[in-house]
Parts: C-alpha cells; sequence; structure tokens
C-alpha cells in the first residue's frame, strides 16, 4: 500500500501532545511527537510495509499509522506518485445536525435522507456565490435538531408549529458532506466525483438531498442517480424532472471537443441529449421575456409559467404517475423580494408559501427520487432568508415525500 502525506496537513500544538490537523478535510487527531515524526516517512510516496521493515520505530506503530490512512491524513498515491483525494469532506456543521450515513444506519429507522453539499459555481453567468450555498443551508437549519429516543433508539422528529403535530417521526437524517473541489480541480473531474457521490449515496437505499452551487450540478447528479438505478437492477423506469425555475435552462449547449459545454444556462438541454431515461422535463414558475424564435421547443418539455401555476390539477396531469420524479429547484423560482441571495434573480416570482405547497403536493403524489437544490448564494446581510426557504424546501419536500406512494412501499407510517 503505497501513501503519501497530505499536503494540506498541518501539526499544531496541544496540551495532550501534538495535534495533526488537516482543516480543509475536517480532520484532528492527537499524538506524541514520536507518531506525529513518523508521518514525514511518507513527505514522498512510500509503501507501508517496506516503511516498517526498514523502520523499527515506525512497526512498533503500524495501527497508527494505518490509522491515519484511514482518517486521511496518509492518502493512496496513483501511478504518478500523486495523492488520491476522498471524493467528499466531512462539513463542520451538518444539516440539521445529522450524523453520517453509517450511523443512521445503526438506528432503528424507516429510511433515510442525505444531505450532500455541492459547493461549485464556476458555471455561472451572473453573480457568482453558490458555492457557499451548502454552508448557508446548513447554517439555516442549525435549530432544527435531528435526534434519536434514547431508548428506542428511533428518530424522534420535529414538531412542526405551522401544522401543530410532529412530522418525520421515526425516518433517519445524515449529512455525507460536500464534494470535494480544489484550486486546479477540472471541471470534469469534479463533475465525476459528484456523480459517485450520488450514486454511493442512492446505493445505500437513502434519498439524496443535494444542494449546490449553480444548476449545472444537476447533470452529473441525475447521472449518479441512474447510475444506482441501473446497478440496482432497474433499467427501464422512466425519469420525469420536476424542474422549479425562473428560467428554461433550455440553451444551446455548443459541442467542447466533441462533448456537450455544460453550464447552468444549459443544463436540461445537456441532460436530453445526454441521458436517455430523463423522457419528460416539466418546469414550473417561469418567467421573464425573450425573444420568440429563441423559445427552444422539445416534445419531451411542458412549461408553466408562473401565471399558469394556480392550476395544480393542470401541473399534476403533466408529470407522469408511472416515472420516477427528481425534483431540481432553482431558488430564484422564489420572487427575490424573499430570495435575494441567487444568480441570476427575476421579479414576480412565488411566494415561498405558494412554492412549500406546490412542492409538497407533486412529492406526496409522484414517486420520488430525491431533489436538488441549487444557485443559494452566500447571505446578502442579517436579514436574508433566502438560505432559511431553501432549508425549508427540503424538509417540505422529505414530509410530503413520507407521505406519498415512495414511502409506503417500504412500509412506512405517513406522516
Amino acid at each position: 500500500m503505497r501513501l503519501i502525506l497530505n499536503p494540506l496537513l498541518d501539526t499544531l500544538p496541544d496540551v495532550n501532545g501534538l495535534r495533526l490537523r488537516s482543516q480543509l478535510f475536517g480532520i484532528s487527531l492527537v499524538c506524541n511527537p514520536l507518531q506525529a515524526s513518523l508521518l514525514h516517512l511518507f513527505a514522498s510516496a512510500a509503501d507501508l510495509d517496506d516503511v516498517c521493515a526498514e523502520q523499527p520505530r515506525a512497526r512498533t506503530q503500524r495501527a497508527f499509522l494505518e490509522r491515519c490512512h484511514t482518517e486521511g491524513l496518509l492518502l493512496l498515491v496513483d501511478d504518478d506518485g500523486q495523492p488520491v483525494f476522498p471524493d467528499r469532506l466531512a462539513a463542520d456543521f451538518a444539516f440539521v445536525g445529522a450524523p453520517s450515513l453509517d450511523a443512521v444506519a445503526h438506528a432503528d429507522v424507516v429510511g433515510a435522507f442525505a444531505f450532500v453539499g455541492i459547493p461549485w459555481d464556476r458555471d455561472v453567468s451572473g453573480r457568482a456565490g453558490a458555492r457557499f450555498g451548502p454552508a448557508a443551508v446548513r447554517a439555516a437549519s442549525a435549530g432544527w435538531a435531528f435526534s434519536l429516543d434514547p431508548v428506542s433508539r428511533r428518530p424522534q422528529g420535529f414538531f412542526d408549529f405551522g401544522q401543530q403535530k410532529k412530522i418525520l417521526e421515526g425516518v433517519g437524517f445524515a449529512d455525507v458532506g460536500d464534494i470535494l473541489s480544489l484550486p486546479g480541480d477540472s471541471a470534469a473531474a469534479v463533475r465525476a466525483r459528484m456523480r459517485r457521490s450520488i450514486h454511493d449515496v442512492v446505493a445505500t437505499g437513502a434519498v439524496p438531498l443535494v444542494v449546490g452551487g449553480d444548476h449545472s450540478i444537476t447533470r452529473p447528479v441525475i447521472g449518479g442517480v441512474v447510475d444506482a438505478l441501473e446497478a440496482a437492477g432497474d433499467a427501464d423506469t422512466p425519469i420525469c424532472i420536476v424542474h422549479f425555475d425562473a428560467h428554461t435552462d433550455l440553451g444551446d449547449a455548443a459541442v467542447d471537443g466533441g462533448t456537450l459545454a455544460l453550464h447552468h444556462g444549459n443544463v436540461m438541454t445537456v441532460i436530453l441529449e445526454e441521458v436517455p431515461r430523463v423522457k419528460r422535463i416539466v418546469q414550473l414558475g417561469l418567467r421573464s421575456l425573450m425573444k420568440p424564435a429563441a423559445n427552444a421547443v422539445d416534445s419531451r418539455v411542458v412549461a408553466f409559467g408562473i401565471d399558469q401555476l394556480d392550476d395544480v390539477a393542470a401541473v399534476l396531469a403533466a408529470i407522469p404517475a408511472d416515472h420516477a420524479c427528481w425534483f431540481s429547484l432553482d431558488i430564484d423560482v422564489v420572487d427575490p423580494a424573499f430570495a435575494p441571495s441567487t444568480g441570476t434573480p427575476v421579479p414576480g416570482g412565488m411566494l415561498p408559501r405558494e412554492l412549500w405547497r406546490l412542492l409538497e403536493r407533486i412529492a406526496s403524489e409522484r414517486h420520488c427520487l430525491g431533489i436538488d437544490l441549487v444557485e443559494v448564494a452566500e447571505p446578502v446581510g442579517p436579514g436574508d432568508g433566502t438560505a432559511g426557504i431553501a432549508a425549508t424546501c427540503l424538509m417540505r419536500f422529505c414530509r410530503a415525500m413520507v407521505a406519498g406512494p415512495t414511502w409506503r412501499e417500504l412500509d412506512a407510517p405517513s406522516q
């Protein structure tokens, strides 16, 4: 096993010796000076067995070195001797204070929702800052504490003051961290991490709650979902994307070196071109003006403008009941008076309660695969409620999904 020292590792003083820390990776480990010095035997790539054979002091500390590899202080190397970084990083603060997905698996739950952060905004055309979206949404959820009953070990759920009742009792929540994106990483490499991570989450049976990031992330995310479905033996179920947005995101997808040049304004075009499992996209909340000739027409796309959303029956009828639904929600569907922290705001959007009610209605009546929520930027001030609206969207989606046909297949109680 060839290992190399994590290049982002710091050594700090600690009252119990020394503290090894990789702040970006959320790693902190206390050790003695001998153990800290052993790590520098891997300043260049070295084989663990060879080091232990040649260094008696390393041989006596092999268990410590193996733990450093497990914790990410020592990384595997590729054929070029370069460190192989993980796909995801732990978050400083978890969504609703939830534990890791592995920890949730040991609780008495009927299913789990897994928060996945994707801090990526290299593909925006307006205001940048969506890379801060996952952190902002986590912070907005700080008062919603996920916890277990200490006797039964079942999730206690949450009390919804709006409905005056307990919700999501027995339902697990997890936070799997953020997709790694280091300076200098290529877009292709980061998108591959996104796709693998979503596949891994879905493969566990958890429902992804993905928070971006700009809207381009939806392409690798849906790719990961499809990969997991096919690995589980489902190669046929058609997918409908329920797309809340002020914009169509059906822009031209110019070919770049034989591949479609993906960005946040053409993500739905790219998905229609590259993901044949997506048979329908239903777009909700569109607004603004454009040249008639520039309005892309595709028989697989059904559009509802902001002035057409009162007809909920028509919206539901446009979403085939035999399709599995992936929800993709751009926060700019909400009026910027309520959600100003986004890259391309458009006036005249939905009120938060209108969005929540429509989202819940659809999620409670269709088979759901999960949701991505994108384009939340860093707050513009202390009165900015954008991240709070986004966090509430996620919890409303969870509540509605648990009440719908997806959860009934798991014999879970309706909430």
